[in-house]
């Protein structure tokens, strides 16, 4: 058997609104951002292992090796990680029992060209690789991991900023043409306070939210994805933080 190599990649995401509320059903903007994550997989002869790696850069952060068929870590750093890889991995196998099941080897590279720390996609790029690898569907395969909206999986291989929400659990999202003429004023500041997502929807009020509360969030993201100016869009901005934080 010759060797092959697969290659997939998956953009970060930026949510503008919505929040917690797309969980019930509210409209979001998001973005697909420039920066993502790669997974290279070369499949050759050799014992049934996978020996990972995840770079930053060029700088290595995470190495396995994950026997295969169970999936048990026999060399590693950064254990806890580790165990969340494996669970999307034989989560993956769940959804595709084909998936890793012809007892070769694989040699899989995954780089970032952005830090984890800063709270813009690292697992949800990771989830969206890993689904296109395994043939399988990645919504299907972050909800079972996360339990979040989604709105970061349709960011990953989205081309331009879209208009997200979920319908009866089922996610839905279109195209929008935000590329607003003031794009050059407006910033992403990075202040080192990522939230646990998975944590945050446990704990956060978002089962009182009303009926009337996500329709104006809804009002405000399609307002935003509108606005022509600058005051306009900050003020917009500005109603959209008062209400989720209330």
């Amino acid at each position: 058997m010759e060797a092959k190599i697969k290659e997939f990649e998956s953009r970060a995401k930026l949510m503008v609104s919505g929040e917690y509320a797309v969980l019930k059903g509210a409209l979001s903007l998001a973005l697909p951002l420039k920066f993502g994550q790669k997974l290279s997989v070369i499949e050759k002869p050799g014992k049934p292992v996978i020996r990972w790696k995840s770079m930053i850069h060029d700088r290595l952060w995470i190495s396995a090796t994950i026997s295969l068929p169970d999936f048990r870590v026999t060399d590693s750093s950064m254990p806890s990680i580790l165990a969340r890889l494996c669970k999307i991995l034989v989560t993956a196998k769940i959804l595709n029992n084909d998936f890793l099941a012809s007892g070769i080897e694989y040699e899989v590279t995954s780089v970032m060209d952005f830090e984890p720390d800063w709270g813009i996609g690292s697992g949800s790029s990771l989830v969206s690789n890993i689904a296109h690898w395994a043939n399988c569907d990645p919504f299907e395969l972050n909800k079972r991991i996360f339990n979040g909206s989604g709105y970061d999986i349709a960011c990953a291989r989205a081309s331009g900023p879209i208009i997200y929400n979920l319908q009866e659990g089922q996610p839905f999202w279109r195209a929008s043409a935000f590329d607003p003429p003031f794009s050059d004023q407006l910033y992403f500041v990075y202040l080192n306070c990522k939230q646990n997502t998975q944590k945050s929807i446990r704990e956060n009020g978002i089962k009182t939210v009303t009926s009337r509360e996500l329709r104006e969030i809804s009002l405000l993201t399609l307002a935003m994805e509108k606005a022509s100016d600058l005051p306009t869009f900050s003020n917009l901005m500005d109603h959209h933080e008062r209400l989720l934080a209330d």
